[in-house]
């Protein structure tokens, strides 16, 4: 489907930019527009008051809720002209009618009457305090060779009112992929994520090993398994309790090549995405290193990469690799270049509430080369690359129909790239400044349609 068809560096810095939003969870990818009239239900304030105080009995009614919340708290001279609509807003979001376990309606009510007064939004939880390099790869096994992790929660308990720029992204979707994409929301009700982390294992050899995700956030562990009971047909499915007396359930693959995948208590998905070894091995290794029966990457070979890294990243890639293990990855490289050894990058973003520092994004890598010479030859490439790619730009055709700011909004971030050797490591930064212009970039690499933009009304008057 294509609404998963993104290749792994655009997620990286995709996730980078929407991690400091209010919300970050499916709901929060939806236009509510695209999907009421999907659903061929009236885009009309009173209607959208009686969906908002509907109890969530289930996924779809969930989703419907929720839409219609947001939808009212971003059409101020609406809500104002529909009887009763502030004070239903007000009871939902003082947990007093149509609730969820998860919060989800009670949030969305405070989110939606803090949009009506111009106020920050509040937000579900926060970013903790380690980062990720303390807590989103601690499940992993010591002898992980190879981590990536993305923080989508914010740092801070409010944060100011934005559009969501992945929402801006999906709403391109072609009709039938938006279909999907509200069928599968529609079966699962909302589903929030905090945070995705990937472990890879791979052996000296370069030979074999295995491919984990770990998914942290929140949603209804009833409809998950319902969804992945019929979504794993076939599975041997495995049901046990943690040490805490959390529930697991694991659905290991019957076929070659399939994901297995494990539901860990109420906020955690493994899913075993490939691996030389039975993936209910896989699973259990994990399980053991979150019980503490055994070390995990804050004590193995990656520990000192990872935290590199500042505690406020938002997202972290890292890698060691054996002699054989490069030489794999540079055969791979689209261009006769050496791999790193050691490869450390992450994402920081500015922060929202400084009008200078506001979308501005920060991409840094650093790399430990065989030898100084290999770290030359990595850096003047670089700069070639950049040359290449500038001039690029500078002629691009006019049949692409690109538009010009986001011609210039492109050069800009590639003009600040600067890549440097030291010894024998190589070192860099690229600046993104125009988070909207990536969303654009985005767009037009995928070959998604823009969407028809709704107006929303501008915030009301600080009371």
């Amino acid at each position: 489907m294509a609404f998963v068809a993104f290749g792994m560096m655009e997620l990286l810095v995709l996730f980078g930019t929407t991690s400091s939003g209010p919300t970050h969870d499916l709901v929060s990818l939806l236009r509510a527009e695209d999907y009421f009239k999907s659903r061929n239900i009236a885009v009309e304030a009173p209607g959208l008051v009686k969906l908002a105080a509907t109890e969530p009995v289930d996924g779809k009614a969930q989703i419907q809720q929720l839409l219609a919340i947001r939808w009212l708290g971003e059409h101020s001279a609406q809500v104002k002209k529909a009887e009763g609509a502030r004070d239903v807003l007000a009871q939902i979001a003082a947990g007093k009618k149509a609730q969820d376990a998860n919060g989800f309606a009670k949030l969305y009510a405070r989110q939606a009457l803090a949009r009506l007064d111009n106020k920050p939004l509040p937000i579900a939880t926060t970013a903790p305090a380690g980062g990720l390099a303390g807590n989103a790869f601690s499940w992993f096994p010591a002898e992980t060779n190879g981590v990536a992790g993305m923080e989508l929660r914010p740092p801070r308990e409010t944060v100011h009112a934005a559009s969501d720029p992945l929402r801006q992204l999906l709403a391109g979707l072609r009709g039938r992929d938006r279909e999907e994409l509200y069928q599968a929301a529609e079966a699962l009700g909302n589903v929030r994520l905090d945070r995705i982390a990937m472990a890879v294992t791979v052996d000296n050899n370069a030979a074999s090993g295995q491919i984990v995700f770990r998914f942290s956030g929140a949603a209804d562990r009833k409809r998950l398994a319902d969804f992945f009971d019929k979504a794993m047909a076939g599975a041997t499915i495995k049901k046990d309790k943690g040490p805490k007396g959390d529930p697991i359930t694991v659905y290991e693959a019957g076929r070659k090549r399939a994901s297995s995948l494990a539901l860990i208590g109420d906020s955690d998905l493994l899913v075993v995405a490939e691996s030389d070894k039975p993936h209910a091995e896989v699973i259990q290794r994990v399980l053991d290193v979150r019980a503490g029966k055994q070390k995990g990457v804050p004590d193995g070979k990656l520990a000192r990469l990872t935290r590199e890294a500042p505690r406020h990243a938002r997202t972290l890639v890292a890698y060691h690799l054996s002699e054989k293990g490069v030489a794999m990855l540079s055969r791979a490289l689209p261009m006769p270049l050496a791999a790193p050894r050691d490869l450390l990058v992450y994402v920081t973003k500015g922060d929202p509430s400084d009008a200078t520092k506001a979308g501005k994004l920060s991409i840094i890598f650093s790399g430990r080369m065989k030898d100084a010479d290999q770290a030359k030859t990595v850096a003047d490439a670089a700069a070639k690359l950049k040359q290449q790619g500038l001039k690029a730009l500078d002629d691009v055709p006019p049949r692409e129909k690109v538009p010009p700011a986001l011609i210039k909004a492109l050069k800009d971030t590639l003009s600040s790239l600067n890549v440097e050797a030291s010894g024998g490591s190589v070192k860099g930064e690229l600046t993104i400044r125009n988070e909207s212009a990536l969303i654009e970039a985005l767009k037009v690499m995928m070959g998604w349609e823009a969407a028809p933009r709704t107006p929303v009304e501008p915030p009301a008057k600080p009371r």
